[in-house]
């Protein structure tokens, strides 16, 4: 059934590039001012809602504040996309996140580019944060960020203590074409595996909450219930966040700024 819904998704991505190549042709033209949304609402985020169809992750839009740990309590995170794990707690929805999406008009400014990619960064770090001091050993997260039709995939990882490395391990642009359709199965192919990796982090989040609760209704506890040391190193290693302020007069990235892989 998994694989079969794998299938579809592929299809349904290769329709949807279709449509807009189609009802959509705007999206690919230079001379018309087309906004981040507009390649969100008729594009991504019809692709991305597919993607996490029968996963039980929810998809809430459109600039939701992230939820933080005190760490980057400071910080005024708001989200284009967040992924989110739901529980209920006393009746009350208490929200996780597992994944992050950033977009941006198509070839934004550099100040803009570099902005937004250092945001997501904060904000994958954030998530990472939460999950550790939540005493849950998920210290890797894959962010999503889109400059009009084209998609960056990243990476960000608690590495060593105070060191978040980030990195951005492929980059796919659609073209109004479907000739080269090895490029967006490729692309399907990433995607599904970004949707794995969310479901992957909310299923071991579940764990951690069941065993913490199995933990909490027993009177014994014993050795094993003491935590580990792998999660004590990563509590400590946690550092503080600082989003560095975007101006008119801020400077162009150099070249080597991000790590990439490809």
């Amino acid at each position: 059934m998994h694989e079969h819904s794998d299938y579809n998704f592929c299809i349904h991505l290769l329709l949807q590039i279709k449509s807009i190549i189609k009802n959509q042709p705007h999206l690919f033209d230079d001379e018309i001012d087309s906004s981040e949304w507009d390649f969100v609402v008729k594009f991504w985020g019809v692709v991305t809602e597919r993607l996490f169809h029968g996963t039980d992750l929810r998809l809430k839009w459109d600039d939701t504040h992230l939820t933080v740990h005190d760490t980057v309590s400071d910080l005024l995170l708001k989200v284009d996309l967040r992924i989110l794990h739901d529980r209920v707690r006393q009746r009350y929805n208490i929200e996780t996140d597992v994944g992050v999406f950033e977009a941006a008009e198509e070839e934004p400014v550099n100040a803009k580019y570099v902005g937004d990619r250092c945001k997501v960064m904060i904000e994958s770090k954030a998530v990472i944060d939460r999950f550790v001091l939540d005493g849950c050993l998920i210290d890797s997260v894959d962010p999503l960020q889109v400059c009009g039709l084209e998609i960056h995939f990243g990476n960000t990882t608690l590495a060593e203590p105070g060191l978040y490395v980030g990195t951005q391990f492929y980059t796919a642009t659609i073209d109004k074409s479907l000739s080269n359709m090895y490029k967006y199965l490729d692309l399907a192919s990433h995607l599904l595996c970004f949707r794995d990796q969310c479901v992957a982090i909310s299923n071991q989040y579940e764990d951690h909450l069941i065993s913490t609760r199995s933990k909490k209704i027993s009177t014994k506890r014993n050795i094993y219930d003491l935590p580990k040391d792998d999660i004590i190193m990563k509590q400590n290693s946690i550092r503080g966040s600082w989003n560095p302020p975007r101006t008119s007069k801020t400077p162009p990235p150099s070249k080597n700024l991000f790590g990439n892989d490809s």
